[in-house]
């Protein structure tokens, strides 16, 4: 059997990282991760407008390429402001999941400021509420090398995968490339239904089965068992650099503390931050 590689990342924090993708995108034996972002005027604002007026199927891995393709001049070595829009999107499409979330988090920080309102409702007592946060405190994961590594690793399923008249039990993954999240069935960027959200991961980033190169299908993930899909998506999170977009918070009513997934739907998140409503409940 292939001898998992697991990476060990660094943690540190959205404001200290600053204009630097968490992985970068390789050229040669070296990452490269300078970011580089434009204003955001009205003008770009009314063509990202345009898009999803017009577009059709829009999935969170196509608003957020077409944002950036819109406000970032530079990804990494990628000189996006020299490229057509086809060209820009592919590019983006082909990047670490991990570095274009950040790099969408981090051109909303720069339009925007660090503060953002957020809604919550306490899974305790029920009460909804709004709060502030402080989006230069999101944790972020990060490859300190500055060497390309390999980042691939393997797991092994409990109950198998039966499919293709076989049945596999090592599957390799690999970084998951963005256009894993342009996907039908992630349409629109609320109420996704989780189960399908894992499938679109576990297709991207499943790179052989057995030790064989194969692209599996999502016929092919339909036979997993819950079981190992649990347990592949509990050790796909923790080898997922970038930001880790859960918040703690405590009920203003119960103060009861939990956590919460960070809305980063393109209403919500670039939303000016009012100061006259922070903290109402």
């Amino acid at each position: 059997m292939p001898t998992p590689n697991l990476i060990e990342y660094q943690t540190t924090t959205l404001g200290a990282l600053g204009p630097r993708l968490p992985v970068g995108i390789p050229i040669g034996p070296q990452y490269v991760r300078d970011i580089e972002i434009r204003p955001f005027k009205l003008l770009e604002e009314k063509q990202i407008g345009e898009f999803r007026a017009r577009a059709q199927a829009l999935t969170m891995g196509k608003l957020v390429s077409h944002i950036l393709a819109t406000l970032c001049p530079r990804l990494g070595p990628h000189q996006l402001a020299e490229m057509k829009m086809a060209d820009r999107l592919l590019a983006i499409s082909q990047m670490d999941m991990g570095d274009v979330l950040y790099a969408y988090i981090y051109t909303r920080v720069h339009a925007l400021g660090p503060e953002m309102e957020i809604g919550f409702e306490c899974p305790m007592c029920r009460h909804t509420y709004q709060t502030t946060f402080n989006l230069n405190d999101v944790d972020v994961k990060i490859l300190e090398n500055d060497a390309v590594v390999d980042r691939t690793f393997d797991y092994e399923l409990r109950d198998g995968l039966e499919t293709r008249g076989k049945t596999f039990h090592t599957l390799t993954l690999g970084p998951i490339p963005w256009w894993g999240m342009d996907s039908p069935e992630l349409e629109g960027m609320n109420g996704l239904n989780p189960a399908l959200r894992d499938q679109a991961l576990l297709r991207a980033g499943i790179t052989k089965v057995d030790g064989e190169p194969i692209q599996v299908t999502d016929k092919d993930l339909d036979e997993m068992t819950v079981y190992d899909k649990s347990g592949l998506m509990d050790a796909l999170s923790h080898t997922i650099p970038g930001p880790q977009l859960i918040v703690e918070t405590a009920c203003n009513k119960c103060t009861q503390k939990y956590w919460q997934q960070l809305e980063w739907s393109y209403d919500v998140f670039f939303k000016r931050f009012s100061r006259s409503l922070a903290g109402k409940s």
